[in-house]
C-alpha cells in the first residue's frame, strides 16, 4: 500500500514538472449543449496547439453555439472570438 502511494506521488510530481500540456483545460459551456460544446472546444484547443505548441490553453469559455469563445493561456494572456 505504501509503495503504491509513493508511486502515485512520483507520477503526480512528474506530471507537474512535465508542464501544463498534460492537464486538460477547464471548459465552461455557458448553456451550449454538451455535445456541441465538446466539439467546439476540441477544435479550438487543437487549433491553438498547432498554432503555437509552447502555449497551452488552461481555460476555455464557449460563448455560443456558433463557435464564439474566450480563452486563457498558461502564461496568463488570452484571446476572444466573437461570432456574428
Amino acid at each position: 500500500m505504501l509503495r503504491s502511494r509513493a508511486a502515485a506521488a512520483l507520477v503526480a510530481l512528474g506530471l507537474s514538472i512535465a508542464g501544463c500540456s498534460l492537464i486538460p483545460p477547464q471548459v465552461a459551456c455557458n448553456g451550449v449543449e454538451p455535445v456541441v460544446c465538446e466539439r467546439i472546444a476540441t477544435k479550438i484547443i487543437e487549433q491553438k496547439r498547432q498554432e503555437n505548441p509552447s502555449r497551452h490553453v488552461v481555460r476555455l469559455d464557449i460563448t455560443d453555439e456558433r463557435g464564439g469563445y474566450t480563452l486563457t493561456y498558461d502564461d496568463g494572456t488570452g484571446e476572444s472570438m466573437i461570432v456574428d
